[in-house]
């Protein structure tokens, strides 16, 4: 192989696990207490993972994964994780009352760190692969905001420990 192949093949080896773990497009978001959050910035330096849930549907596999990851991470100071909830699709006439009945179901203590995404759903649904309503789509981000790993579904207890093992490795 000739010396510029070399360097060719050489530079893609070095930079493609680089390439791969793409920045997050920026996240501008609400959460329930009404502060105004911008992800991956105001996460920045913790690991972060995004749960989203597009519709009412995804609301039971959201909070599952929020639930456990709550339980085991909760005073983890190096990790931070943030419910999504996509209200964009939710006629204005209603969206109120929806905002108002998560308020009510989330506990206080998360609330800074539930948001609700009301502007660009559908590039989110992009992003994530979105496919099926009652899912939730689970998005890891390591302290400098790069993409590390994707899932989606309901909570599952084997894909939960892999996760939870993958959030351990990047902290």
């Amino acid at each position: 192989m000739n010396f510029p192949c070399r360097l060719l093949l050489s530079w893609i080896v070095l930079t493609a696990p680089a390439m791969a773990q793409a920045k997050l497009p920026e996240i501008q978001a609400q959460s329930l207490t009404g502060k105004q959050v911008v992800l991956p910035k105001d996460a920045s330096g913790e690991v972060t993972l995004l749960i989203f849930g597009f519709a009412h549907a995804s609301k039971a596999a959201s909070t599952a994964w929020g639930k456990k990851l709550n339980q085991d991470f909760a005073s983890d100071n190096a990790f931070v994780f943030y419910q999504i909830a996509g209200v964009q699709d939710i006629p204005r006439l209603f969206r109120g009352m929806a905002e108002h009945g998560m308020r009510s179901e989330v506990p206080a203590a998360r609330q800074d760190h539930f948001l609700l995404l009301r502007h660009d759903e559908a590039r989110w649904k992009k992003f994530v692969g979105y496919e099926k309503p009652d899912d939730a789509y689970l998005v890891l981000l390591d302290r400098r905001g790069a993409v590390r790993d994707q899932w989606h579904g309901r909570f599952d207890a084997p894909e939960y420990q892999k996760l939870a093992k993958e959030i351990r490795a990047l902290e």
